[in-house]
């Protein structure tokens, strides 16, 4: 592979990988929206069915941002064998981006985890309401 190739490959994975983060805040966002605004006229199945697609959605986006993230650093491993350290990311510590990924993975697990809990408090106080 050229230098421009791992380059191309690198940056394009690491495009790869916001995408699926912003796509996961996004989904946890309208999930939030449609739970605070509209889970008092959602029929039991229509929410049931809400919130298992909400739990589908983050498992595919983190699941994703996590494997997307790997192949990112192992591209990046690619260009420090390929003595290619002219590219700020080559010479960089190698724990850094291991250490970003598995953030970027708890704050998407904890986003995750307190958008479901928002979801059965909210039920829980509509039905005590």
């Amino acid at each position: 592979m050229t230098n421009y190739e791992s380059l191309d490959a690198f940056t394009s994975h690491m495009n790869l990988v916001h995408v699926y983060f912003a796509s996961f805040i996004s989904v946890t966002s309208a999930f939030l929206v449609v739970v605070h605004m509209a889970s008092k006229r959602l029929p039991k199945l229509i929410a049931n069915l809400v919130l298992a697609l909400y739990v589908f959605a983050s498992i595919f986006f983190l699941v994703n941002f996590q494997r997307s993230f790997t192949m990112t650093i192992g591209v990046r491993d690619y260009m420090t064998s390929s003595n290619m350290s002219w590219y700020p990311a080559v010479t960089e510590p190698k724990w850094i981006m291991p250490s970003t990924m598995w953030v970027g993975v708890t704050v998407m697990t904890a986003l995750a985890a307190g958008a479901i809990w928002y979801f059965f408090s909210r039920k829980k106080m509509l039905r005590g309401a």
